[in-house]
């Protein structure tokens, strides 16, 4: 005789199947009973769990293992921890509170809470990644939330996001804490607490080396302050723009674009052009007080006015009639162009030195010169070289072809995959050698959209190290050609190509700030792991070298294993201790 097992109950095989699937039914029947009329605790209505801060979390994640949440960081990191909060009904009253123990050695810094937001991204790019990952609502999270509304909706996960910088003044040791929530469901008041760990390892990191430039659009400021511009140089927008360099430098951005041209005040006297660079200098200004000035890149002074891949033509000041100011596009062999260039580099030399920046001042001459029109450029870059030979010459680019004018090559990511013995030997031979990501690439290769692993963001400045690339370039900081918050995508309707969510921006506009977002996070962790590589490398470079290549494989192959990832750099703190 035949039985097997459910449950504890023993059920003969040879019960007809309708009386098996009545005691089901009755079983079922009075589980449902117990649930629909006990009175339940409020913690079994509320799972809060520590999820890993590089594990992305959706509106409609359900199961969240249990695991200790422990960071180990330098000094002068910030240790980030990400814990959810799922209910099955509505808290009410939420109160969130962080607390931080004093270690054997000394205390921490005080903590941070802030909420993940969730935005929609309606598109996905051209050529997804295999490993997109994919909201079934829609939602995806990415900002970073300073206010925690007092009530939680049900069956929807939230992400509260710890955050603590680690002082470099901190003693190496284990430093515990907590977070605590608060609130109520169905009327009865409830409290739960979940413990962290922070160690503090030896290793300390002040200055970053590695650069990164991520660009600003100041036609944009109007989300920043109710949806009206700030008139032109008021103090507002002043304050606008000291708030988001504030955030660019939290964030380890040490390279920021600012254009000469733009910020000049031209005037014509006697037949002659006058130059007056007080805005320029103001705005370089704010961005040193606030810490970020590493370089300037003096913002481009060429562009084509048949669009991508058509010739390359000076932007030109021209003083009209009725005594207003306007700039046309003239090809660099008229002597009007000539001319202009000339003396305006003159003049902005003679500013960069008096003030001390020269040195420090990088050029853009036109974006993404390609093989369609790099001798435009080429001509360009030329002339400029000859009227200003101290200034060196930075690019996105596209083309080989501009040999002798770039000295800060920045090929797109997979362009550098493709060509890298190009760009390798023009480092030796003295040039300084970044990448930058965009709309593309695509594909496989690390990004920073809001659809792909947030590692593979981080991963971003891996990449850097394993190829001895000094510099990152993106092109979208605050590019908010819409409300951020309702659609993180956009497309050209002319060409087709969508913009991935996350493309045109990396910060949030708020009231007079920004907001970073979880991306940033990730840059800016990924910035101190290109730190932590270099230390290492003067210790154990074959070291370095075997755990960055475990990380990243190739240009675009990968091991996103966020287990992996934690593991290789718990390693690194290991042999930096010793």
């Amino acid at each position: 005789m035949n039985y097997w097992s459910s449950g504890g109950l023993f059920i003969k095989k040879s019960i007809p199947r309708i009386r098996f699937t009545l005691l089901f039914l009755v079983l079922g029947m009075l589980a449902f009973s117990v649930i629909c009329y006990s009175k339940p605790r409020n913690t079994d209505l509320l799972v809060f769990e520590y999820v890993d801060p590089l594990q992305k979390v959706f509106p409609e994640n359900t199961y969240f293992k249990p695991q200790k949440a422990v960071a180990e960081v330098a000094r002068g990191e910030y240790a980030s921890f990400q814990f959810v909060v799922r209910t099955a009904l509505p808290v009410k009253q939420l109160k969130v509170s962080v607390e931080t123990e004093k270690g054997a050695t000394g205390e921490l810094c005080p903590a941070s809470v802030r909420l993940v937001g969730y935005v929609q991204v309606s598109r996905s790019s051209n050529d997804p990644s295999p490993d997109r990952l994919i909201s079934n609502s829609g939602w995806y999270p990415d900002p970073l939330m300073e206010i925690i509304p007092p009530e939680l909706s049900p069956c929807v996960s939230r992400s509260l996001w710890v955050t603590i910088p680690i002082g470099t003044n901190v003693q190496p040791g284990i430093y515990k804490g907590a977070l605590t929530i608060a609130g109520k469901i169905l009327g009865k008041s409830f409290s739960e607490k979940r413990e962290f760990a922070v160690h503090v390892h030896h290793p300390i990191i002040t200055k970053t080396s590695l650069w990164v430039t991520n660009w600003i659009n100041l036609g944009y400021l109007k989300f920043m302050n109710g949806g009206k511009a700030p008139a032109q140089y008021s103090d507002r927008y002043w304050e606008l723009i000291r708030s988001l360099a504030h955030t660019m430098k939290e964030y380890r951005q040490n390279v920021s674009l600012v254009s000469p041209v733009s910020f000049c005040n031209f005037t014509m006297k006697d037949g002659k052009w006058n130059y007056d660079f007080s805005n320029f200098n103001r705005m370089v200004r704010i961005l040193t007080e606030e810490g970020i000035a590493g370089r300037i890149e003096g913002g481009h002074i060429a562009g084509s006015p048949d669009g991508f891949g058509g010739p390359f033509n000076v932007r030109v000041p021209v003083w009209k009639g009725d005594n207003s100011l306007s700039f046309e596009y003239m090809e660099i062999s008229k002597p009007e162009a000539r001319e202009f260039l000339s003396n305006f580099f003159q003049a902005l030399l003679k500013d960069l030195r008096e003030n001390g920046w020269d040195k420090i001042y990088l050029q853009h001459i036109a974006d993404e010169p390609g093989d369609k029109n790099y001798q435009s450029y080429a001509d360009i870059a030329t002339y400029v070289k000859r009227v200003a030979p101290d200034f060196k010459i930075i690019e996105a680019c596209h083309s080989h072809n501009l040999n002798n004018t770039i000295d800060v090559w920045v090929p797109m990511l997979n362009c550098l995959n493709d060509d890298f013995d190009f760009y390798a030997a023009r480092q030796k031979e003295g040039a300084e050698l970044w990448f930058y990501t965009c709309i593309k690439p695509q594909g496989r290769y690390a990004n920073r959209f809001i659809e792909l692993p947030l590692i593979k963001t981080r991963l971003l400045h891996w990449i850097n190290y394993r190829y001895n690339v000094t510099g990152y370039l993106h092109w979208g900081l605050n590019y908010w050609i819409k409300d951020p918050y309702v659609d993180a995508s956009d497309i050209d309707y002319d060409g087709g190509s969508v913009l991935p969510g996350g493309d045109c921006w990396i910060v949030y506009p708020a009231d007079g700030k920004v907001l970073a977002s979880i991306r940033l996070e990730a840059m800016r962790d990924g910035i101190f792991d290109y730190e932590l590589l270099k230390m290492l490398e003067e210790k154990h470079p074959e070291d370095a070298a075997k755990l960055a290549k475990e990380i990243i494989c190739k240009f675009d192959r990968y091991d996103t294993s966020i287990t992996n990832f934690r593991e290789r750099r718990r390693k690194i703190f290991e042999l930096l201790d010793q």
